[in-house]
């Protein structure tokens, strides 16, 4: 995690658990919704807010002066949040501001952004993406996908198992994922019916249990889709060896 821009840390938290509000429950991190984060002033009374950062990430103090760009910690699981990610926050003289449209501002448009016009592309909204994936031996659950604990795949799994975790997904999407054995044969498929609502996270799976003359060996290949309105807008593979 970077520093938006140059300015001074006001204040910091770094001893929040990382673990999903999930399981601990609302109770637990009251007043300390942010979980581990920092507040950064800025000129012309702006200020940034960054939070959910890991426990002990983070690389500034109270008082110290940071560049634009520079480290400041890494993403984490802390405070009231159901998976990793930053919740960032920009003020001007302690009022909440949109950083890609200022309000009051003498330009319109794009043009009253405060990020950096060689941004703009890369800053374009991304209505969904893949977080993380892979193949497990058994079973995958979200609690060990966020506790990076699914079991690998070895020569003598009993079952194989391909996992996506997707965020930010739309009503409407439709996800499938498709697991092809070496010979390019299709061993697993899971489509799932359209989404009823929006979708904050999602964990697809698919897999085959041993058969008695056990996996064939080489190269497995996964591959996750999601069509929106007919058009396919995510497409994310993944490959597993076996030996």
């Amino acid at each position: 995690m970077r520093a938006a821009a140059a300015g001074t840390v006001l204040r910091i938290r770094n001893d929040a658990p990382d673990v999903s509000v999930r399981e601990t429950g609302m109770a637990k991190v009251a007043g300390v919704e942010c979980g581990n984060g920092l507040v950064i002033a800025h000129a012309d009374s702006y200020d940034t807010q960054y939070c959910h950062l890991a426990q002990g990430s983070l690389t500034v103090r109270p008082g110290e002066v940071v560049t634009a760009g520079q480290v400041i910690g890494h993403v984490g699981l802390s405070g009231a949040t159901e998976f990793s990610h930053l919740h960032f926050t920009v003020r001007r003289a302690g009022r909440p501001v949109d950083p890609f449209a200022i309000e009051g501002s003498a330009q319109i448009g794009r043009d009253a952004s405060l990020w950096d016009e060689s941004l703009g592309a890369s800053l374009r909204y991304r209505s969904g993406t893949v977080l993380n994936s892979g193949f497990s031996d058994g079973p995958v659950t979200m609690e060990a996908v966020e506790a990076d604990a699914a079991r690998p795949l070895g020569a003598r799994a009993e079952s194989l198992v391909a996992w996506v975790r997707a965020i930010s997904l739309e009503v409407g999407d439709v996800q499938r994922l498709v697991v092809r054995a070496p010979d390019g044969q299709i061993l697993a498929e899971n489509r799932l019916s359209p989404l009823a609502n929006p979708r904050a996270q999602s964990l697809v799976f698919t897999g085959k249990r041993r058969p008695a003359e056990g996996f064939r060996a080489g190269t497995y290949e996964a591959t996750y889709e999601v069509v929106r309105a007919g058009r396919v807008v995510i497409v994310h593979r993944f490959v597993a060896p076996l030996p």
